[in-house]
């Protein structure tokens, strides 16, 4: 058999987007992860707008099987509440959007969520997969790169590895030298539990992210999902987790006891899964993304949304663009370190802007005076509240949320 051209080395989100793109393109891959499909991962299991655009332009049918499966939620938006507890609902698409039949997004388990991807990537009959195999290591031959297990005994052989095996990723802390939870202004610590019967969801199913101030810059979560079951948890940037000695488990708990607009939804709620912690590498930071004959992308990378957390579509967008960049590679046959280089500058050419916005609205988290302000003035004003809505399908309208003049005009009407 001969060798891989492309080795995938992980089967999240990123590593199963750069595989669809590939398999399609007909391209002989190598999709490998250390874990038994299917398999839990601990998430938020929010699929955003922003991810909805990336599985259209990897498969444009593929958002029509996912409304029929009934594992997951069709989304239609998200509930802001400030810290001084005012909310506002914002939908995923504004009211002209083509297809408003179509869910703007999904609430799905990513035990679901993957093992559904994992499956449309066998379907391809291009791409090989392995599951229970963890690569550890790489050496390079020649002009080709070596990955190995920790035992050494299994070798894979390949033109281009793309490392999509997470935040705490051997081969992605080998490459570069980081270990990116060590970066803990750049990292957020997150904790996820399950929870059964949590009452007043709403109606449309809108994902709620409530930002009390105790927890800023960060926010506790509720995502409905089926069968009357919830992703609840908080997110808080590690470097005040960590200044403050901050126990996750029990501040969940907390949260849900001391507030009593929390408090009276979960009072029938049934913790059914223990709660279990994850890191964040966010995004706030330029880093690396390649070496020769090697490319990161999503967690692995640290391209998580500073501001809101969200992974799965930047880990998504950075394995359509890894694919991409592997693909004019091959036609070139070139691996060397500067032509991987160009990879970087497509990340961040297409990504950087919106984590450059995303880093200010994070920083301005510590003025909870101004999160109150927006969502204030957003509850009476319809046009301020469709520009928040446009976020969700142009990302560049933020950058209105980093002048200061939007403020002023907030301000004085």
């Amino acid at each position: 058999m001969p060798d891989p051209e492309v080795v995938i080395v992980g089967a999240g989100p990123g590593g199963l987007a750069a595989a669809l793109h590939l398999g399609r393109a007909g391209i002989n891959t190598l999709l490998v992860d250390q874990a038994t499909f299917p398999r839990d991962k601990v998430c938020g299991d929010g699929i955003s707008g922003w991810s909805v655009d990336i599985l259209k332009k990897l498969n444009p049918g593929i958002i029509d099987e996912l409304t029929l499966q009934p594992y997951s939620l069709d989304s239609w938006g998200v509930r802001f509440v400030a810290p001084n507890l005012k909310s506002i609902d914002i939908p995923y698409k504004p009211k002209n959007h083509e297809r408003p039949d179509q869910p703007a997004g999904f609430i799905i388990k990513r035990s679901h969520f993957d093992n559904f991807l994992w499956e449309k990537v066998k379907q391809l009959g291009v791409v090989t997969s392995i599951e229970g195999l963890r690569i550890e290591n790489f050496t390079y031959c020649g002009d080709k790169i070596m990955l190995s297990d920790r035992s050494g005994k299994t070798k894979i052989t390949t033109k281009l590895a793309i490392i999509a095996d997470g935040a705490q990723s051997v081969l992605a802390k080998k490459l570069n030298g980081t270990v990116l939870s060590a970066e803990k202004k750049h990292h957020m610590a997150g904790i996820r539990a399950y929870f059964k019967g949590v009452q007043d969801n709403h109606a449309k199913n809108y994902i709620e992210m409530h930002f009390l101030k105790r927890l800023l810059p960060g926010y506790f979560w509720i995502f409905p999902l089926p069968n009357d079951q919830a992703n609840v948890g908080i997110g808080i940037r590690s470097d005040k987790v960590s200044r403050h000695k901050i126990n996750l488990r029990e501040l969940l708990d907390e949260v849900i006891r001391s507030n009593n607009h929390l408090n009276k939804r979960f009072v029938k709620a049934e913790k059914i899964t223990p709660a279990q912690g994850f890191g964040l590498p966010l995004g706030s930071k330029k880093r690396m993304l390649s070496g020769r004959n090697m490319m990161k992308v999503g967690d692995a990378a640290g391209l998580i949304d500073p501001f809101t957390g969200e992974g799965i579509g930047n880990a998504m967008a950075s394995g359509l663009y890894a694919a991409q960049h592997a693909i004019d590679c091959i036609q070139k046959d070139d691996f060397s370190k500067n032509t991987m280089l160009a990879y970087d500058h497509l990340v961040y050419h297409k990504l950087g802007h919106e984590l450059r916005l995303s880093t200010t609205l994070q920083n301005l988290l510590h003025f909870p005076w101004l999160f109150n302000l927006v969502v204030n003035k957003a509850g009476k004003n319809d046009q301020l509240k469709d520009l928040i809505s446009s976020m969700f399908v142009d990302p560049n309208i933020k950058s209105r949320l980093k002048n200061p003049l939007f403020y002023l005009k907030l301000l004085f009407g």
